[in-house]
């Protein structure tokens, strides 16, 4: 009988001990807009569609971190939005989720080296920036999801391996907080969020 109740006693104090891992639960209405990010954002509605993730940014945290994927896109040119709609997307939903948390991001480190038969010239450059130089064959190299070059108006997208690792460590990110409380979002601040 003692160690029924000792054993339940542990039971109950498991459960009510508080879970590290905060639920996530998704609104409807915030999946659909985040399922559509680079189609709404690529013409220009962006300030809107962050402004509407601000109302709820639990639940939209929620959502943006469920929809991230890989790419095998390694650019994205500005007028090419439509036809690489979910590569698009990937980079869209990263910029919101820095918005949401006031600049959080995450960077991986990438096997992958650049192939002049298969890589754009300028791809390597401008995604790995000053982190390329002085790098040997077989170094590691860290880069963010995604880089943006403005005065060409491309981002470029880290390799898959950079990508899922990027992927893994918001996730686990959002599992442990899953809200940006303390963060007060300003769409203003561009270089918190858009590059």
């Amino acid at each position: 009988m003692k160690s029924l109740c000792l054993t339940m006693l542990i039971v109950f104090l498991a459960y009510s001990l508080p879970n590290k891992s905060v639920a996530c639960e998704e609104d409807p209405e915030i999946r659909l807009k985040v399922k559509y990010i680079g189609q709404v954002c690529e013409v220009g509605g962006s300030e809107w569609l962050f402004t509407k993730l601000t109302k709820k940014p639990e639940k939209a945290l929620c959502s943006l971190v469920k929809q991230l994927n890989t790419t095998s896109a390694k650019e994205i040119h500005t007028w090419e939005g439509e036809s690489k709609m979910d590569a698009s997307s990937q980079v869209w939903r990263i910029r919101a989720l820095r918005f949401l948390t006031c600049g959080q991001d995450f960077s991986s480190f990438t096997q992958y080296r650049p192939d002049k038969a298969r890589d754009p010239e300028d791809y390597w450059s401008h995604l790995a920036g000053g982190a390329l130089r002085n790098k040997k064959p077989g170094d590691q190299v860290e880069v963010l999801f995604f880089h943006t070059r403005m005065a060409w108006a491309i981002d470029y997208i880290a390799p898959v391996d950079a990508q899922e690792d990027i992927i893994r460590q918001w996730r686990e990110w959002q599992a442990a907080n899953g809200t940006n409380a303390g963060c007060t979002p300003r769409i203003k601040a561009w270089d918190e969020w858009w590059f």
